[in-house]
């Protein structure tokens, strides 16, 4: 077979093993059609066997739980290990947050001082963010505290505005007689 036969012949994506095997074959032995293809296609490459290993379901079934109870059990000792991760995280976060606070509004050479005081590198690097963080927790107070409360006005008052809309007038509610 030439090249183009081949080529119109993979474009029809053939499910005949015999077509398969003809432009298996001449990819194998043309080097411009196997530089053209890179490698076989999926369904061209030979067929994986549909038979699945002898140890499949011994495997399947170990991974499984003996029970329902002992699978709701195992479910419940994850979400209590994920809580506890998750509480420690934001333990952690917010102890750095407070003590980085604390140095940005009270008492700048605190954090550094942690850290092995200013004359260290980690100390000094500390003390500079700390520094920095000065001007944004002031700009924070002057315009973030009350943009803040605004949003939280205009939102109450939507929320009351939304509840009175949907809730019905009892005037509008007048009962049909029979």
């Amino acid at each position: 077979m030439t090249c183009r036969s081949i080529r119109e012949l993979r474009a029809q994506q053939p499910d005949d093993p015999d077509d398969q095997q003809t432009i298996s074959r001449h990819v194998q032995e043309c080097p411009m059609c196997l530089d053209e293809l890179g490698q076989l296609p999926a369904a061209l490459a030979a067929p994986k066997s549909a038979i699945p290993p002898p140890n499949f379901a011994a495997s399947l079934m170990a991974k499984l739980p003996a029970t329902p109870a002992l699978a709701a059990t195992q479910a419940r000792s994850r979400a209590l290990r994920q809580r506890v991760l998750w509480g420690v995280v934001l333990g952690f976060v917010t102890l750095i947050v407070l003590w980085g606070g604390y140095g940005v509004l009270f008492d700048s050479s605190l954090p550094a001082t942690t850290f092995g005081g200013v004359d260290s590198t980690a100390g000094r690097g500390v003390l500079a963010l700390t520094l920095a963080g000065k001007p944004m927790a002031a700009t924070l107070g002057l315009v973030g505290i009350p943009l803040l409360l605004g949003v939280l006005v205009l939102a109450g008052a939507a929320l009351m505005i939304w509840r009175r809309l949907l809730t019905p007038s009892p005037a509008l509610l007048v009962e049909v007689e029979r």
